[in-house]
């Protein structure tokens, strides 16, 4: 078992931990928060970028407080909302339901945080490296990984990957001061 292996397992057990102690309400209420703080984040930036121009110094990095104050309020009210729930169903007798669906989310959370690690790792390092060849865990992750690849139909993906690609088209011409072209619709 190399430092990589430790790193997989540690992660998946930090989460199937924190799952089971937060469970499944507070966990959703969680995701909600980062998908919905970004998400009203990167919509509303350049107003609260104007409303604060009224108080501070209206320099470069303005923009970006505005958006981690967005983003931080934004999962502040998701995770007080997802405690108000657990708490009102703490009364009936569905905790334990809570807690296990919660594990289970929590779960798959970490397997998917650990593809997206292996995905980065394998992208910016070497072929070979012996961080990864010698991994134990890693060729597991790669497997259920193409396993799940695999249950999506070839023309279902290329599908998805063309509405990806035009909304990220779309999107790119949306950023002002954008100078890039947006990315080619026929591949």
């Amino acid at each position: 078992m190399n430092l990589l292996d430790i790193l997989i397992i540690s992660t998946v057990l930090f989460f199937i931990i924190k799952g089971l102690i937060r469970g499944f309400i507070r966990e959703i209420a969680s995701l909600a928060g980062v998908v919905l703080g970004v998400f009203f984040a990167a919509r509303h930036q350049h107003e609260m970028t104007e409303f604060l121009k009224q108080f501070l110094n209206p320099g470069q990095y303005l923009p970006l407080l505005s958006f981690i104050v967005i983003f931080v309020c934004v999962v502040v009210v998701c995770n007080l909302a997802g405690w108000l729930i657990r708490l009102v169903l703490k009364k009936a007798p569905l905790g334990w339901l809570d807690r296990l669906l919660g594990l289970c989310f929590a779960l798959l959370k970490g397997v998917v945080i650990t593809y997206l690690v292996i995905v980065v790792l394998t992208f910016f390092l070497p072929s070979g490296t012996p961080l990864i060849a010698r991994s134990k865990v890693c060729p597991w992750i790669v497997f259920s990984y193409q396993s799940m690849a695999g249950l999506i139909s070839p023309d279902h993906y290329q599908k998805w990957k063309q509405r990806f690609i035009q909304k990220t088209g779309e999107l790119s011409e949306k950023i002002p001061g954008n100078k890039t072209e947006p990315l080619d619709k026929n591949e």
